[in-house]
């Protein structure tokens, strides 16, 4: 996120110094033309007065006196060239179509910029009616824009640089205010939910919403976690005064809960609590590893009794099954011992009378037969 934020003031800032810097090329030449169009309209004014008072004789040294820079014609209101300073008049073309010598003899003055593709310059022309229906044109050379640009080109070249490098400074300054109460909200976070400095931490108020949610949810996290903390008690209290085994694995068949009684009944170690264990070195019988595996590998229900360290055990053996999907298994283990010998002890008392009542009911069957 800093990153994105430095990068993007730092993009908008090198766009501003451009924009800027061609905005002030604009500028200065748009202020540079409007002083030569000024300068240029005074001229023509003064020389058409100074052609006034001389009665329009010796015209070739009055322009020069008056400013060698500038280009004077003079155009009778047929179009035709009476005096051009710089070329022959003779070899001149008919002005009248000209826009500035139109305007000026209609409206008494107009204007015109025109563009040299030989001299890459453009030539701002004006033109003045004379008392005597004669068009008095001045005209001057100046750069276009472009040629303009292309002189202070190498002064951007050359002072960029520096100021993209202050913009990247600047910027990663503001990156840094900008983050820095994000970042005091995000270290004091735990403070700020719990009310302790939420009126010493400099934080956004776009941000205060977003903080009463997190506090909110943190509060309802804590409220599950203590129920199910207090579930987790329950259970525990349950499973541990039970008399039968209560395991729990998981498909790898890794051990995630089990009770004392399930360690005792496997004669496992009763200071271990087997977490994360895999059954096998809880329970080492081959039968109930075979058929914990099934239940897992078949997603069915296996009841089984073996016989370990002269006990008797009913082993119940369930899929635990989410969405189609094995997740794991429970274990119950019963110890039976007592109730097989009782079987055993009434199946052998069976047996015996039996066979006690055998002997005089066929001594009895004899004597009636005989």
């Amino acid at each position: 996120m800093k990153r994105k934020i430095f990068l993007n003031i730092s993009f908008v800032a090198a766009i501003t110094v451009i924009s800027a810097s061609l905005l002030l090329v604009l500028i200065f030449y748009n202020f540079h033309l409007s002083r030569e169009k000024a300068s240029l309209k005074d001229h023509a004014h003064i020389m058409a007065n100074s052609l006034e008072i001389l009665e329009f004789k010796d015209m070739d040294r009055l322009t020069k006196t008056e400013n060698p820079n500038l280009r004077t014609t003079i155009i009778n209101k047929n179009g035709k060239v009476i005096f051009d300073s710089t070329i022959n008049p003779n070899q001149m073309e008919n002005h009248l179509d000209r826009i500035e010598i139109k305007t000026a003899l209609k409206d008494g003055s107009g204007e015109s910029i025109r563009y040299s593709t030989t001299l890459d310059k453009d030539t701002y022309y004006y033109a003045v009616l004379l008392s005597n229906n004669w068009v008095l044109r001045v005209s001057r050379q100046t750069d276009n824009i472009l040629s303009v640009f292309m002189k202070i080109l190498p002064s951007i070249f050359l002072t960029l640089p520096l100021i993209l490098i202050l913009s990247f400074f600047i910027s990663s300054l503001l990156t840094k205010n900008i983050l820095k109460p994000i970042e005091n909200t995000t270290s004091n976070m735990e403070k700020i939910i719990t009310g302790d400095s939420f009126d010493e931490v400099e934080i956004y108020d776009e941000l205060i919403p977003f903080i009463k949610t997190v506090s909110q949810q943190s509060e309802e996290i804590k409220l599950n976690i203590k129920t199910l903390e207090e579930k987790a008690d329950i259970m525990d209290t349950i499973t541990s005064n039970m008399k039968e085994g209560l395991i729990l694995v998981d498909e790898d068949k890794n051990i995630l809960s089990t009770n004392i009684s399930g360690i005792r009944l496997f004669n496992g170690n009763e200071d271990s609590s087997y977490y994360g264990n895999n059954f096998i070195q809880l329970c080492r019988d081959i039968e109930v590893n075979e058929a914990l595996q099934n239940v897992i590998n078949y997603k069915k229900e296996i009841d089984l009794m073996i016989e370990s360290n002269e006990k008797y055990l009913n082993v119940f053996l369930n899929p635990i099954i989410s969405n189609d999907s094995i997740l794991g298994a429970v274990i119950l283990i019963v110890d039976s011992t007592e109730r097989h010998k009782a079987h055993l002890i009434r199946k052998e008392f069976s047996a015996n009378v039996s066979h006690e009542l055998m002997t005089p009911l066929t001594s009895i069957n004899g004597y009636a037969e005989m």
